[in-house]
Order: structure tokens, then C-alpha cells, then sequence
């Protein structure tokens, strides 16, 4: 596993900057995800407390076009965040594939004689489909889960420290008992 992860970033690193920009759009994504909900809630504590006058009307409208630029800026966000994904994903694997085979082609005449060709170009073939994979669970899945971890726990803080330590708690243990449990399990 570590030599394969080895292999990717060293291919990875000619594409940081992009790399770097999906992670920072899919961040700034997560942030206006989590911002957005503060912005419902001044909504309706200005519509709770309203007199009904022009100037609170003016504020609630003023909230409404703001959650409606931040949720704007969060899809012009993940437009940027696939098209950057679609282009790193695919550049990487040209270059996973082309690393491969560039190494292959300086093995021996008797290792091409003991191995079938077939084979060893469907190895080459999963090696660039499982970065695709890797790469989605990282930029999709887990990336995202932890800056809305970390933003919830930080909101929470604001409001309720109890609270933000109980979740803290239970964002731990659960990562322990998944870490001893996924051990145990690899095992069979």
C-alpha cells in the first residue's frame, strides 16, 4: 500500500497546484455549506422580531440575496472543483500508465517470456483506475467530511462549549473504534 501510494505521489507532484486548488475550492465549498445556515437564522430572528416596517423588510430581502449569492458561489465552486477534478484525474493517469509502461519496457526478454502480456497490461490499467477511485474518496468523501467536521465543532464552540466538546468526544471515539474495528476485521 505505501509503495503504491509512493508511486501516485510522485506522479501527483507534477500536478500540485491543481491538486491544491480542488482541495481549496471543495474547503471553500464546505465553509459557505456550513456559513449559510447563520445567515437562515439571522433571517428568522429578524423576521421573529420584526415590526413590520420598510427597513426590516429591506434587511430580510437583504439576507434572502446574500444566501442566495453564497449558494450561487458554492455551485460556481463545484463547477471549478469537477472540471479541475476531471482534468487532474485524467492527466494523472495518462501519466500513471506512461510511468508504467516506461518501466516495463526495460525489464528483461525472459520476464515478457514468463508473464502473460495480458496480464500485466490489466495491472497497469487497475493502477490508473484506482487513483481515479483513491482520488474520489479523498476529494469527494473525505476531504469534505473533515472541514465539516472541523467547521461544525468551531461553530458549535461559538455557541456552546459543552456541546463542541461532546462532539469532539464522539467524533474521537468513533475514529477509534473504526480504527480498531477495520484492524480486527483485516485480519480475516
Amino acid at each position: 500500500m505505501k509503495s503504491v501510494i509512493r508511486v501516485y505521489w510522485q506522479a501527483a507532484r507534477s500536478y500540485k497546484w491543481l491538486a491544491f486548488f480542488i482541495l481549496l475550492t471543495l474547503s471553500f465549498n464546505q465553509i459557505i455549506d456550513l456559513w449559510a445556515p447563520l445567515y437562515y437564522k439571522k433571517f428568522f430572528d429578524t423576521l421573529a422580531n420584526s415590526d413590520r416596517t420598510a427597513t426590516n423588510t429591506q434587511t430580510l430581502i437583504g439576507i434572502i440575496a446574500f444566501i442566495f449569492f453564497l449558494y450561487f458561489m458554492q455551485w460556481v465552486g463545484y463547477r471549478w472543483a469537477t472540471f479541475a477534478s476531471s482534468f487532474f484525474q485524467a492527466r494523472m493517469m495518462t501519466d500513471l500508465k506512461q510511468n508504467a509502461f516506461d518501466y516495463l519496457i526495460h525489464h528483461s526478454h525472459s520476464f515478457f517470456i514468463n508473464n502473460f502480456t495480458g496480464s500485466l497490461v490489466q495491472r497497469i490499467n487497475r493502477l490508473s483506475r484506482a487513483f481515479e477511485r483513491f482520488t474520489d474518496e479523498l476529494f469527494w468523501s473525505l476531504w469534505p467530511l473533515t472541514i465539516r467536521v472541523v467547521g461544525s465543532i468551531t461553530i458549535l464552540w461559538w455557541v456552546n462549549h459543552f456541546i463542541a466538546m461532546a462532539l469532539m468526544g464522539w467524533v474521537f471515539v468513533f475514529l477509534i473504534v473504526n480504527l480498531f474495528f477495520t484492524k480486527w476485521k483485516m485480519k480475516y
